[in-house]
């Protein structure tokens, strides 16, 4: 075993030092990876060299009747290019080979003079002509970089030299982008650049396109590749609000919920389901993204609508910017082909941008997609909300409150009972709810070609429970049923005690719909063709400010044990907020308390926690009232859960741990409101138009006007260039989730 472990380490060490001995061969051998999946064809036009041409990942979008092969990585000199041209070069038998490369071996040191980069490109052009006498070559000038400033006038000897020589040899040219990328008065064009100032944005590489295009070679015209016909299922999610698994299905008798135990005995109960917060709207950021809130900044509730200023000292609302490339599950899905609604919660801690949704409204409704378009529809109810139990006070109860369970965390009250009997009643009514939707697939024809999913967002809108981090605030039950033509025609009735994360449903949709999740979605699918081999070992959940109060804290659960750790343990867990009181329960607990009449276990909601770290065994102590932190037998599993706690401290990006007024600086880029996305640029070639913008992470929606002149009413989303029509107009609008839209442009 010993020899064993010593070999593996000895291969690691041995591939280490190869990859430092030869640098870039990571790239390279990615390159040949590529190759062996997708042969790239032959007479194309293959750009070499560095940075500026790695990161033109969408060229193909700038020449759309062109065949290109982009072999560039970033942070070569052409000496690279030469030692590697057996592996960049010469496997395709290109039509025409663009090289940029260079300015690297300018700003590698001092020494390097422009004599010196021009008798390296000698060397590379001479190399390229003893296996392609007759192909074409054509060198882009050196840009000027911002950044390199200091270098620039070795730059422009440098291309001065290389011009000369390329002017003096056979088919090759010098493409000057360099003073076009300068201002009238010599200045630096900053806004051709990203924040590096040595990269370019889409506005620099609209430049290069203009001034390469004259230069490039016929190629025959890229073939699209055909489209696989798949036949997509619809999805559905039906959503309800501040619930924990209490209906028959798991168990709970109090109020029939005839509708919910028919779809789970048609369907798949999952009983280890947990939320990322025992709130709605940071539990929804994590939901719609896939990503748990603390990463994405959506981690105080809430931001839109209300931050409580007088309290906070916040603007009264603002939008969250979610990290560069992450999408609203919706865009993900509407590029895919699928119709999707929303009817109509959204409460994501972000503003809807044109992309999210094809309708979403109290009216939004799959019926509206066009003929045999999958969808993805939600629809979210309401009557579980905790603020039903007042609102809907004076309606007929369907649970007597003398016959309902009073946990022990509740003082047996009158006004304690009736507030339950109310939220079970409303659970009746919510459960009917379902009934009629289901009603309404079946009608249409399309419950034996739907996914159902029922799920709520967090645990019961009662004291002590919602907004909580413990088992009760963040266990939620979840039903999926499946059609009864499809590969889970025979999970019907069937339990499923895996460990899930609302953050897995996002992925699980995108697999079931046949599309792959994105890398930076953090949950795991665990249906579908792209479900995770691997499965959760734990599950993680956060809790910070809530309305007007401030807390921090964080939480990991494996199914059993349950580990809680207080970044304040000087705070009670209750937070007296307004919004609460409002629940008659809710003040007959305070008054209880003021008059020094609540016991030991319910007085301890209003006590400092007192500790930094927290153990719970939920199967033996389901209201998570003993604390096993410091007790001896428990220290394996302590140590257990603080370990899984810190890697996940360490992996996953924890914006909690930034002040808020902080963190809103940070997402407004230093200023003192929401940055404007960029307007979207129209890249035009022929008929064809592609459309970029320089805000990174911005999502694009456009729309065509026909020669009606009549403006549809839905953005579609963009995800190539769009072939234009004769008459035809096309309008663009681009924004950043938490960036306000930019202009709409023509």
């Amino acid at each position: 075993m010993l020899s064993k472990k010593l070999f593996l380490l000895y291969a690691v060490l041995l591939s280490m030092l190869s990859a430092s001995a030869q640098p870039f061969i990571n790239e390279v051998r990615a390159f040949a990876k590529q190759d062996s999946i997708a042969k790239p064809p032959e007479g194309a036009i293959l750009l070499i060299g560095s940075s500026s041409f790695t990161k033109w990942k969408d060229v193909g979008d700038y020449f759309p009747d062109k065949t290109i092969v982009n072999r560039a990585f970033g942070g070569s000199s052409l000496p690279h290019l030469i030692d590697y041209a057996e592996q960049i070069i010469f496997p395709y038998n290109p039509a025409q080979i663009i090289i940029y490369c260079g300015e690297n071996d300018v700003a590698s040191s001092k020494s390097i003079t422009a004599d010196t980069v021009l008798n390296r490109f000698k060397r590379l052009h001479a190399l390229i002509r003893s296996r392609y006498p007759k192909v074409p070559i054509a060198f882009v000038s050196l840009k000027p970089s911002p950044v390199r400033v200091d270098f620039l006038s070795t730059v422009k000897e440098t291309n001065r030299l290389i011009s000369d020589f390329c002017k003096a040899s056979t088919k090759t040219e010098f493409i000057d982008v360099f003073s076009p990328m300068l201002n009238p008065d010599g200045s630096f064009m900053e806004e051709l650049f990203v924040s590096d100032r040595l990269h370019m944005n889409a506005k620099g590489y609209i430049i290069w396109k203009k001034i390469m295009e004259p230069y490039l070679v016929k190629t025959k015209v890229p073939e699209k590749k055909p489209v696989a016909a798949i036949k997509r299922p619809n999805i559905i999610w039906l959503s309800t609000e501040d619930m924990s698994p209490r209906i028959g299905a798991y168990g709970d008798m109090t109020v029939p919920t005839p509708n919910l135990d028919r779809l789970a005995k048609q369907g798949t109960r999952y009983t280890n389901v947990f939320t990322t917060a025992g709130v709605c709207a940071p539990s929804r950021n994590a939901i719609i993204t896939g990503r748990i809130q603390t990463s994405n900044g959506g981690h105080n509730m809430r931001v839109l609508n209300n931050t409580y200023p007088e309290q906070t000292g916040l603007p009264k609302s603002y939008s969250a910017v979610l990290p560069s490339g992450v999408k609203h599950l919706g865009e993900y899905l509407r590029a895919e082909g699928y119709y999707c609604t929303n009817n109509a919660k959204t409460d994501y801690q972000f503003g809807e941008t044109a992309t999210f949704w094809d309708e979403s409204s109290k009216k939004a409704h799959y019926r509206n997609r066009a003929k045999d378009q999958p969808f993805f529809a939600v629809f979210n109810c309401d009557l579980t909300h905790e603020s039903q139990v007042w609102e809907r006070a004076k309606r007929p109860l369907r649970v007597d409150p003398k016959l309902v369970k009073v946990p022990p965390i509740y003082p047996d009250t009158d006004s304690v009972r009736l507030d339950i009997a109310r939220f079970y009643t409303n659970i009746a009514e919510m459960d009917e709810w379902i009934g009629e939707k289901i009603s309404e697939l079946e009608k249409e024809g399309l419950l034996e070609n739907t996914i159902v999913m029922f799920w709520s967002d967090h645990g019961d809108g009662l004291p002590y429970v919602k907004r909580e981090i413990t088992d009760r605030g963040l266990r939620v039950p979840l039903i999926i049923r499946f059609p009864n033509n499809g590969e889970h025609k025979t999970d019907r009735g069937t339990t499923d005690q895996r460990l899930i994360s609302s953050i897995d449903y996002a992925p699980t949709v995108l697999s079931l719909a046949g599309i792959k999740p994105p890398l930076n979605m953090q949950g795991r699918a665990f249906l579908g063709p792209y479900a995770s081999k691997a499965k959760n070992q734990y599950i993680f959940a956060a809790r910070d400010r809530v309305d007007s109060h401030y807390d921090r804290v964080r939480s990991v659960h494996d199914g059993r044990y349950q580990y809680v750790y207080n970044f304040f343990p000087e705070l009670p867990r209750y937070m007296d907020l307004e919004y609460r009181k409002q629940q008659a329960s809710m003040r007959d607990i305070i008054r209880l308390r003021d008059l020094g009449k609540l016991n030991a276990t319910q007085m301890r909601w209003f006590q400092p926690k007192g500790t930094t770290e927290e153990l719970y065994d939920v199967l033996n102590d389901p209201y998570q009232l003993n604390d096993l932190a410091n007790n001896p037998a428990y220290t394996t599993v302590l140590n257990r859960f603080r370990e899984v706690f810190n890697k996940w401290q360490k992996d996953v990006p924890d914006l909690g741990a930034i002040p808020e007024k902080q963190l809103l600086k940070q997402m407004w880029n230093d200023g003192d409101k929401p940055p404007v996305t960029a307007d979207p640029l129209f890249v035009r070639s022929d008929n064809v138009v592609a459309i970029k913008c320089v805000t990174d992470g911005a999502s694009i929606a456009y729309k065509l006007v026909g020669a009606d002149g009549i403006v549809p009413q839905r953005w579609e989303v963009y995800i190539q260039p769009v072939a234009l029509q004769k008459d035809q107009k096309i309008m663009a609008v681009a924004q950043r989730i938490g960036y306000l839209p930019s202009k709409v442009m023509e």
